[in-house]
């Protein structure tokens, strides 16, 4: 049964997902900080609204002035994302009345959740961000109600048809495995002082391609290079000979060297 597919909007990835993203399923993108989430994405929001889809950011971390700068710095569209700022803002820090004594997760929770629902009611989203997931964590007084929470979240999100990207800080002092395990796909960034490299270790109802893939990160944005796959690069070669340009050579070789082979030629320095 063949399935509705959404591009990333991330140049090369979608080659990686066999076609992209299934509508409607939800994707973690994980990955220490400087890794790229916040732009990969950026690419996913832009995607849809050049595909004339209605994008919702989620934002639990940078300030939406902040990330507007970003995805600007990229040529990413943004101009037509629905921005829902759940950030703290400087007025939260100025305002004298901002302190309490409850809970952040008392305080905090009902209203987030009130406000949430209102915007996705009222626009419809075909593309959720939220960024970053982990973020929610802090809203939650226990592990049991942000792993809740966040299942609630996504079986609402799914209701209303939206497809949902998350981000998560992944790190050596902070896990996300519970996360994990409650989303369709999960893609990491990893980060080397060498190199950058996405892979997809989980992806429901979709084969994809394993192992790790180089990606790198430019003024043009986010751009992923697919390893390359043993037998899909075949190409027919004519068969025959061609001359090594020596003659001598040539009748040792029977007439020549065989068309589309690699020959090495070794020995120390100075023998030509």
């Amino acid at each position: 049964m063949s399935v509705e597919r959404m591009s990333t909007g991330v140049s090369g990835f979608d080659e990686v997902l066999d076609g992209g993203l299934i509508q409607g399923r939800n994707v973690l993108v994980r990955g220490s900080p400087g890794s790229g989430k916040t732009i990969f994405g950026l690419h996913f929001l832009s995607a849809g609204i050049d595909a004339e889809e209605t994008a919702l950011y989620i934002n639990m971390g940078e300030p939406q002035a902040y990330v507007e700068e970003t995805a600007d710095a990229f040529g990413l569209n943004t101009e037509q994302i629905q921005f829902h700022n759940l950030s703290p803002t400087q007025e939260q820090f100025s305002e004298r009345n901002s302190y309490s004594v409850f809970e952040s997760a008392e305080v905090e929770q009902p209203g987030f959740i009130e406000d949430l629902r209102d915007k996705v009611d009222k626009i419809k989203p075909d593309r959720v961000l939220l960024d970053p997931i982990t973020e929610f964590r802090y809203l939650t007084s226990d592990e049991r109600q942000f792993r809740s929470g966040v299942l609630g979240l996504l079986d609402y999100l799914k209701e209303v048809g939206a497809t949902v990207m998350l981000t998560s800080q992944a790190g050596d002092s902070i896990t996300d495995d519970d996360i994990q395990f409650l989303v369709d796909a999960v893609v990491t960034l990893d980060v080397t002082p060498e190199s950058r490299a996405v892979n997809v270790s989980k992806f429901r109802g979709s084969s994809f391609r394993r192992g790790n893939h180089s990606y790198d990160i430019t003024d043009e944005g986010l751009t992923v290079w697919p390893t390359l796959v043993p037998g899909e690069q075949e190409r027919e070669v004519e068969s025959g000979t061609l001359s090594s340009g020596v003659a001598e050579l040539d009748d040792l070789l029977h007439g020549g060297l065989d068309q589309g082979t690699v020959t090495i030629l070794s020995g120390p320095t100075g023998v030509g």
